[in-house]
């Protein structure tokens, strides 16, 4: 891509619920000490029932903007690519945002790719705004209220258990004065198509049949099954994802400045880093906040941002992986842009 897109800036929303370790622990009756160290979880934030994936959304994106200094009406381009758990079936959230923030002229659509989706939507509307000479920003938004779906007494699926609710919102601009999006990769292993899934409320499990309730929160088929044939390909998919990515930028891993992965156990966490050759202060590990489904790398940055971790001249890693199994990485160089 000749033509330079970039990150103008970002916001984010969350619940005020919270669900601490401890509470965590007692609804499961997986120790506490084990929630915190091995899940990586200290709190997560929690939705109530006046907090829709509509509100959350546009909560993150409406602080995008005004962060950014964009009106609505500049917006090319809008893409939801958060959780399809939204607050209808067949519903469309980029149409409610481009409504909701008064984006007219947006073309807006939803792209869903599970927990890599905030990455998979990135490298969609990088491509868009690239290939139409007019446009000028994308705003993308990712949120979840997946901590809904969580039944815990279902041990099976307690790897889910991290799950936590809010929202990101990122927009990007055409132009060599934003953070430049210098590289991105997604690669997919359809094999693991089957393995987690809410079975309820499909075709082959319609709302209006007999749905036992347990099929109404996300199950995982065969956890052990999926153990034994993810490990093994977990970690070498998250460096394929990053190398690709740097590659496209010209750069290698020795550049790598801070990675914001997608919330996952401690010891993974702690792996990917390592392997990349980064300290545990250059990966911003979200275990105040859990899995916020595909807005995880998004919230990392901003959060690392509001923090006061990033300079001039950082390159930036974003990566992810959804179920499914798809991964995902993004390559961005951070730069002090001057107040004008």
């Amino acid at each position: 891509m000749n033509t330079s897109i970039g990150w103008v800036a970002g916001g984010y929303a969350f619940p005020e619920g919270r669900l601490q370790a401890a509470d965590l622990a007692m609804r499961t009756g997986i120790p506490e000490e084990i929630i915190r160290t091995k899940f990586g979880l200290l709190e997560k934030r929690v939705g109530g029932e006046e907090d829709q994936i509509s509100r959350l959304a546009l909560q993150a994106a409406q602080k995008a903007l005004m962060k950014a200094k964009i009106d609505p009406g500049e917006i090319d381009l809008i893409i939801y690519s958060g959780s399809e758990f939204k607050d209808y079936r067949l519903w469309s959230a980029g149409a409610y945002l481009q409504h909701a923030i008064g984006a007219k002229r947006a073309l807006a659509f939803d792209v869903m790719a599970l927990c890599a989706g905030g990455l998979v939507g990135l490298q969609v509307a990088r491509a868009m705004l690239s290939r139409n000479p007019s446009w000028r920003y994308a705003l993308l938004v990712a949120a979840s209220r997946e901590a809904s779906l969580l039944n815990y007494e279902d041990q099976k699926s307690r790897f889910m258990f991290t799950f936590g609710d809010g929202a990101a919102a990122v927009i990007l601009g055409k132009g060599p004065q934003y953070h430049p999006i210098l590289g991105t990769a997604a690669i997919t292993d359809g094999s693991f198509h089957d393995d987690v899934k809410v079975p309820g409320g499909g075709t082959r499990l319609p709302p209006w049949g007999p749905v036992p309730k347990e099929d109404l929160y996300l199950q995982v088929k065969d956890p052990l099954s999926l153990k034994e044939r993810l490990d093994p390909v977990s970690l070498p998919r998250f460096l394929e994802v990053v190398d690709r990515a740097l590659g496209e930028a010209g750069l290698s891993r020795k550049d790598l400045d801070f990675l914001f992965p997608v919330h996952m156990k401690r010891s993974m966490h702690q792996k990917l880093l390592e392997t990349l050759s980064l300290r545990e202060d250059q990966g911003y590990y979200l275990e105040r906040y859990g899995h916020v489904q595909a807005a995880d790398p998004f919230l990392g940055l901003l959060l690392a941002e509001e923090d006061g971790w990033l300079r001039d001249g950082q390159i930036l890693g974003l990566v992810a992986a959804g179920t499914g199994y798809t991964w995902a990485a993004a390559i961005l160089r951070w730069r002090v842009q001057e107040e004008g």
